[in-house]
């Protein structure tokens, strides 16, 4: 089963969508280096699998599917951008593709359609229109793909069956055992199961890293849990009962609710030590001058008749002051007054002598804000004006000399087109001069001459003309045509050096018309971006004037001109706000004095003495308070001796009132004693309580500790078992697998040997052997076959890159010869010559040729080309080429040739 068709739209080097008909055996794509011939390979890989090798990046990734669409397209700010990729093969098209669209990349889609572009199905009756689902049917019976290793049924498909340059490279330049076994199983189609090795290896690495931490974390825990027990704190049970049956509570309580009543009964003490204090307190301030409650109520009543007696007296001065306060501030009103008369005249005189000098028009105030208003109006119209001035007359000059403009570019227009007319006729003529030449004429007389030259030298007879029958004379038939065919080639030379020189003529008039062109070109760019100019400053122009405060005569002034009316306008404004603002002062002041003051007949002189005599007095007055006042501090003292009798009679119980404030001095002494007492035991109990929660704590903390140790003693236990069985499976199943790749690689008669045998120009017998344990492998050249021991030595001592070359070829035709992934029956290698001497073209040439499959391979060499269609030119009807002519691949730049 082969593939019929490729169809490859925006991918890479291509632009536009491209069809590719594979239906004979053998396709070779020929192109220079960068020319899209690996990208071909790319687009099969990437349709199958989803993913390219060679990239680093995920199939799924932004910049991954970036770098598949073609950079010429995704930079056309084209909207919407389709890269997509067909393999048709059996009636079946398998085709993945995503859209660029609103610079944004969607998600890729992937089916298998029939003839009649409808999703096939599976066996389930599910449409084939998924990447798992599209990987599951191209498995076929081998089901390959399954949950755990989604794709690989697509990379496998691009091991076995293409061969990329990077391939063959990481071969020809592996360094060591490590890396040749690796690029060796790469070819063979086998890296993804080295993957899946290295990953169980970093799994097992991450588990034993793991098991690691958990014993360090196990030890840490038996440290933590004999640190926890040494924390603890000892304490006494028996003292801890004892005192809490004095205190009256229960002691087989919780220990929350001990404390509980332990903190109840400490606030009552307090509370009850507090009232104590205050009580103490406020019997020893009273001791201190008196000895019981009775002599201060009787200290308290003299205080108050004192105090009444200092009021009276006070209040007689305060109505005094308040008489003479009154008095004075009449007198400093007159004062005033007159002051504020003088004050005003003065500020109408000078109000009056600015007004003056401003020589207002009308002192109505009603027309100068008019004015105002009106001159602010046109401040308006200087502003606009000033504004567009500029851009007003550089306008109208534009539309002005549009016209001229306009006329000078069409005759120069016209001139250049008239002239270019002219190097097209002269252009016409010479092509008719070429075509009149007789070289072609002389050329095919001579061509004739030759066949009958020939004709003559095959007869015996060359003295009578075949055509007529004539006689020649004795120099014969012959010599007269070679004379004829000289006297030829003389005209033949004349004439082609009159053509050459009639096409040097005709490419200098090309030239001659392409400047001309250019210079049109310049001029109708110039035309445009006059008429774009033209309408931009009549629209300009029209929406200036149609403004409300456009003036003609103002936009025909020069700009100093406006300013200089711009600025005596403003100048106007501010003197006629000034007028206002003055008039209304004025009128302001006017209507003060309209005010009825007081008229007094006194002086201000004597209005000054008499405030000098009662300012003394008022002193004389606010002196006699101050010492009643001083005098009258019974008053706060008598205050404060009620609060605090008050207080005393709250706080002292009934049967002590009557007692002497010593003796109840000590009976409240001896009860705060008591109830210190207590507070001391309280205080003692909830330190050992304290150290009992302490000591829980810890225990709970160990017992916490003790469940964690457990749990990660069976975690430990776990991973070891885990690791152990992870280790055996590894050794199982990926142990042997270097040295079953070895054995097979090794096989005299395995198709390896047999290929690199065929291409190596190296004797017959020489041979390669693989050697190494495990995932190590080195590359052995053996030249004798009976002492296999002495002359061994690595690839690179011995075999050139190109044979290196060879040796990967060879590996991955015969891994191409055994798979069994799939119906398809092809063979891809991109560029297969790289570094191969001749003799290995040869060679290579052969064996592609003698390959049974369908054969698809690039080239960049052009000998290599012709050499493989010459040594299979006895098939030829079954090659075909396709020329990749430049590294901007749209569709008239790849040639489609064949030989039938």
């Amino acid at each position: 089963m082969k593939i019929d068709k490729v169809i490859i739209k925006n991918f890479r080097n291509y632009v536009g969508e491209h069809h590719f008909d594979l239906s004979k055996n053998i396709t070779i794509f020929y192109g220079d280096n960068g020319f899209g011939k690996s990208s071909f390979f790319d687009a099969i890989e990437w349709c199958i699998s989803g993913t390219i090798s060679r990239f680093n990046d995920e199939g799924e990734s932004e910049k991954f599917k970036k770098d598949l669409i073609n950079r010429f397209v995704l930079t056309n700010l084209e909207n919407d951008i389709e890269c997509s990729i067909t393999i048709e093969f059996s009636g079946l098209k398998l085709t993945r593709k995503f859209n660029y669209k609103n610079q944004e990349v969607k998600n890729t889609s992937v089916k298998i359609t029939d003839n009649k572009n409808i999703t096939i199905r599976n066996e389930e009756g599910k449409p084939v229109n998924s990447k798992e689902k599209v990987d599951e049917y191209l498995s076929g019976v081998f089901q390959q793909n399954n949950g755990n290793n989604k794709n690989v049924f697509g990379k496998l498909m691009k091991k076995t069956y293409i061969l990329s340059q990077d391939q063959v490279t990481e071969f020809v330049t592996s360094e060591d055992a490590v890396e040749t076994f690796r690029s060796i199983a790469n070819i063979m189609g086998f890296k993804p199961l080295l993957k899946l090795s290295d990953n169980m290896r970093k799994i097992n690495s991450a588990l034993e890293s793991n098991i690691k931490k958990l014993r360090e974390e196990l030890d840490e825990k038996e440290k933590s849990i004999i640190s926890k027990q040494e924390t603890k704190r000892e304490v006494n049970i028996f003292n801890i009962n004892s005192n809490l049956d004095t205190l009256s509570i229960n002691a087989t309580d919780k220990v929350k609710d001990i404390k509980t009543n332990l903190e109840q009964l400490r606030d009552k003490e307090l509370t009850k030590k507090l009232k104590a204090n205050e009580q103490l307190k406020l019997c020893n301030k009273f001791k201190e001058e008196f000895s019981d409650l009775e002599k201060v109520k009787s200290h308290i009543k003299e205080l108050k008749s004192i105090e009444d007696n200092h009021n009276q007296k006070l209040d007689f001065y305060k109505n005094l002051k308040h008489k003479a306060e009154n008095r004075l501030q009449a007198l400093d009103e007159i004062k005033k007054d007159i002051s504020s008369y003088n004050n005003r005249l003065n500020k109408i005189n000078e109000i009056n002598q600015k007004l003056q000098i401003l020589q207002p028009s009308s002192e109505d105030k009603d027309l100068i804000k008019t004015e105002i208003e009106d001159k602010k109006q046109l401040r308006i119209t200087y502003q606009f004006t000033l504004m567009n001035i500029s851009n007003y007359k550089s306008y109208k000059e534009t539309v002005t000399n549009y016209l001229n403009e306009q006329k000078k570019l069409d005759e120069e227009l016209l001139k250049l087109k008239r002239f270019r007319e002219k190097r097209n006729e002269t252009l016409l003529n010479l092509d008719s001069k070429i075509v009149e030449s007789e070289d072609g004429i002389l050329v095919n007389l001579l061509t004739n001459i030759k066949e009958i030259n020939k004709f003559v030298e095959s007869k015996e007879h060359n003295e009578i003309c075949p055509v007529c029958s004539s006689e020649f004379e004795q120099n014969g038939l012959l010599n007269s045509i070679n004379k004829n065919i000289e006297l030829l080639k003389e005209k033949i030379n004349v004439s082609s050096s009159y053509a050459e020189k009639l096409l040097t003529l005709k490419n200098n008039m090309r030239e001659n018309i392409a400047l001309i062109d250019i210079r049109i070109q310049k001029i109708d760019d110039k035309v445009d971006v006059l008429t774009r100019n033209y309408k931009i400053a009549i629209k300009e122009t029209e929406e200036i004037e149609a403004n409300k405060h456009f003036d003609s005569s103002l936009m025909a002034k020069d700009l100093e001109d406006v300013k200089e009316i711009d600025r005596i306008n403003d100048e106007n404004i501010e003197k006629l706000n000034n007028i206002v603002e003055l008039l209304l002062e004025l009128e302001k002041i006017k209507q003060e004095d309209k005010v009825k003051t007081e008229k007094s007949i006194l002086t201000e002189e004597e209005i000054n003495k008499r405030l000098k005599y009662l300012n003394k007095a008022d002193k004389r007055i606010e002196i006699r308070i101050v010492e009643l006042i001083q005098r009258s501090n019974s008053e706060e003292l008598i205050k404060n001796l009620e609060i605090e009798v008050q207080q005393y009679v709250k706080t002292i119980s009934s049967e002590y009132r009557n007692l002497s404030f010593e003796k109840i001095i000590e009976k409240i002494e001896s009860s705060i004693r008591n109830v210190e007492s207590t507070l001391k035991l309280v205080s003692s109990l909830e330190k050992d309580l304290e150290v009992i929660e302490h000591n829980n704590h810890i225990e709970e903390q160990i017992v916490l500790l003790e469940t964690e140790r457990s749990e990660l003693n069976e975690k430990v236990t776990n991973l070891n078992k885990t690791t152990t069985s992870l280790s055996n499976y590894i050794n199982n199943v990926f142990g042997d697998f270097g040295n079953s790749a070895k054995d097979y690689l090794n096989q005299y008669y395995s198709p390896i040997q047999k290929y690199f045998r065929y291409l190596n120009p190296l004797p017959t017998r020489s041979s390669i052997r693989f050697e190494g344990e495990g995932e190590k492998l080195f590359v052995k050249v053996i030249f004798d076959e009976n002492d296999d021991e002495g002359d061994i030595t690595t690839p690179k001592n011995v075999l050139s890159s190109g044979q290196l070359n060879v040796l990967a070829i060879s590996i991955f035709l015969a891994m191409n010869d055994s798979q069994q992934i799939h119906d398809l029956d092809f063979i891809a290698i991109d560029d297969p010559i790289q570094n191969m001497d001749d003799i290995n073209q040869f060679s290579i040439c052969d064996v592609l040729g003698s390959i049974k499959k369908q054969l698809i391979f690039s080239t960049h060499n052009f000998e290599f080309l012709k050499l493989f269609i010459k040594k299979n030119e006895y098939k030829k009807d079954t090659i075909q080429v396709y020329n990749f002519k430049s590294p901007f691949l749209i569709p008239e730049k790849v040639e489609h040739l064949t030989f039938t």
